[in-house]
């Protein structure tokens, strides 16, 4: 009997430490994706700053770019066109970028939660199958007993039958 509840605390026990590490390891996958999002934001951050130069930038850069392909206005509004959608669409990847950290954070709170439950659950498991061992040898030791009793109620009337027969031969 013994036996079996060891090789359940054992097996208990090696899945608690399986989920253990599970929950380490998810923990700093989460914790790597979260620095690694954070950074993304920095440098969308940082190219958005660069992306939005004053309407004059485009004039000084022309005088810098070399002289036989002057570049013409025209061609430096349709690079600001795109530099304006480059910023609408780091600010939306940026916005997603955050939806994402709250989608993870929520998952490590409710991974956190799961944890808890499993722990307080295993431990009432535990308890339970204490409880269970011990049930069961009183009730062993209450089967012994009975099959103590019932033998000796069935000793009980042959002794009585012999005890009698003996006073009835010897006259008293």
């Amino acid at each position: 009997m013994s036996t079996d509840s060891e090789k359940m605390n054992v097996h208990i026990q090696k899945r608690d430490n399986s989920t253990l590490i599970l929950a380490v390891a998810a923990f700093f996958v989460l914790s790597f994706l979260f620095i690694f999002i954070a950074v993304s934001v920095g440098v969308g951050k940082s190219k958005s700053v660069v992306t939005s130069m004053p309407a004059n930038w485009s004039s000084s850069a022309e005088i810098a770019v070399n002289r036989d392909s002057v570049l013409t206005d025209s061609s430096f509004a349709v690079q600001d066109s795109v530099n304006q959608h480059t910023l609408i669409k780091d600010t939306l990847t940026t916005e997603q970028i955050i939806q994402q950290i709250n989608l993870l954070r929520r998952r490590i709170v409710e991974t956190h939660i799961a944890a808890t439950q499993y722990t307080r659950i295993k431990k009432d498991v535990e308890q339970k199958q204490t409880k269970l061992i011990s049930l069961q040898n009183e009730l062993d030791n209450l089967k012994a007993e009975y099959e103590k009793l019932v033998g000796e109620r069935n000793i009980l009337p042959e002794k009585i039958i012999s005890t009698v027969d003996s006073k009835i031969s010897t006259g008293r």
